[in-house]
């Protein structure tokens, strides 16, 4: 059985993606002084598809998508 390393480097980077994210969303609360208002479960979930949403930012700021 091989260790499959490129894998398990990608896994580690995606976990630390999400901590990283989840850290982010709380320090934004916590500076808004709504700290008590975080519902850590869709917290959590936004911040297991990050990619997902960075994908998205970024598409808007490319393609200069205007917000209301």
């Amino acid at each position: 059985m091989n260790f499959d390393y490129m894998a398990t480097g990608a896994a580690t980077l995606y976990f630390l993606g999400i901590y990283l994210h989840y850290i982010h969303v709380k320090t934004i609360f916590h500076l808004l002084d709504k700290l008590e208002e975080v519902n850590k479960t869709r917290a959590l979930f936004h911040s297991t598809v990050w990619p997902i949403t960075v994908l998205t930012f970024l598409w808007q700021d490319i393609m200069g998508v205007e917000d209301d």
